[in-house]
């Protein structure tokens, strides 16, 4: 991503080093038990070029289906469980501060809660870093537990105030801060006359709510029989979605479930709108690539994404459960270039304040200030 104005990059490793500070040793837990992608994987590659000691824990395959309960009894999941700990309590020993992800309500159970615990339970500094907002159907489900256990953390790292609002309510210590969001192999370009081809990118869960997106796209299919649904993402919602298409004899959608990088990456380049229809969410870096691409934004006024967006400044908010108003805005988009173009236009401001230069002093202040 090319940006003309950086004067906000001010070298802090630099910074760090004449102040001759001590650098707390991090440890990354990833939820998803695949690979170190995402938030935390940005931090821990950012901090470790800047001379920390940083380690990302998790690197096997968990391909048992997702759920909200923790399923330790499955064999195969099992076996899994046990091999993550076993090495995860090797590289507690070598750790000041755990940082712990909370994504999906099914691994915030398997894998963040236990976690948390052992991280505690062996003196070290837990961190739970919420980038869903999948934390409260749990509290409403299991609050008797679940809320003494949450508060066993450090501090709890939200990126809305939505989801401060819920934490502090229940004593959990509480910290706002942006999560970073990777840019890179993403180009900005001003979409002026959208054709258009449509993507939404996030997962198929109930609070997402893609139903509604491809319902707004039936109503603009009326009018522009030529355009196209593009849907990247997989969860439990996948198969009820590709046969409520079939059944309405809806053309025009592609699910591309979960996409590898690159061919995410050629869907924000290829794509003329983004379309995001939550009922709630939390700092979606999806939508910080769609601004980064220049791909003009229509989203629902969900909690968790409203710190993000202004009205026709930046994106078209329009209240949630409303596919007509969503289809509405969608088309005009398509026909008034001047409004299309100054939202593309505005992204590129907008995706910078989610890149690491800009966010990386609130992250080394929260690490340093827990061990200190």
């Amino acid at each position: 991503m090319d940006a003309s104005d950086r004067s906000w990059a001010i070298d802090g490793a630099a910074l760090d080093a004449g102040a001759g500070r001590d650098f707390p040793r991090v440890l990354f837990v990833p939820q998803d038990g695949v690979t170190a992608a995402g938030t935390g994987s940005v931090i821990a590659e950012s901090l470790a070029g800047e001379g920390w000691t940083t380690t990302v824990h998790g690197t096997e395959i968990d391909t048992a289906p997702a759920s909200t309960r923790p399923l330790l009894w499955v064999p195969a999941r099992f076996r899994l469980t046990v091999r993550r700990f076993s090495r995860l309590l090797l590289k507690l020993r070598s750790c000041d501060v755990v940082h712990i992800p909370c994504g999906s309500s099914g691994r915030i159970l398997r894998q963040a809660i236990p976690t948390l615990i052992l991280a505690r339970f062996f003196g070290k500094r837990p961190l739970l870093h919420f980038v869903s907002a999948e934390i409260e159907p749990l509290l409403e489900r299991y609050r008797r537990w679940l809320i003494p256990v949450l508060r066993l953390a450090d501090t709890a790292v939200v990126g809305s105030r939505y989801l401060q609002k819920v934490l502090g309510r229940i004593g959990v210590p509480v910290r706002m801060v942006t999560q970073p969001v990777a840019l890179d192999g993403i180009t900005h370009r001003v979409r002026r006359k959208p054709q258009p081809k449509i993507l939404v990118n996030t997962s198929l869960e109930p609070d997402l709510n893609v139903q509604l997106a491809i319902k707004a796209f039936r109503l603009v299919k009326q009018k522009y029989p030529r355009c196209e649904l593009v849907v990247v993402g997989d969860g439990s919602e996948r198969v009820d979605l590709e046969r409520w298409v079939a059944r309405n004899r809806l053309y025009g959608v592609e699910f591309k479930g979960a996409a590898g990088k690159d061919e995410v990456l050629r869907m924000y380049q290829e794509c003329d709108l983004f379309l995001h229809t939550p009922l709630v969410d939390e700092s979606p870096p999806a939508l910080v690539r769609a601004f980064a691409a220049g791909l003009p934004v229509v989203t629902t006024d969900a909690d968790g994404i409203l710190h993000m967006v202004r009205d026709r400044v930046n994106a078209l908010l329009v209240p949630m459960g409303d596919h007509v108003g969503l289809a509405d805005a969608v088309i005009e988009l398509i026909e008034n270039q001047q409004l299309c173009e100054s939202l593309s236009a505005q992204g590129q401001a907008e995706a910078e304040k989610y890149v690491w230069a800009r966010v990386r002093q609130d992250w080394v202040n929260l690490y340093k200030g827990m061990v200190t």
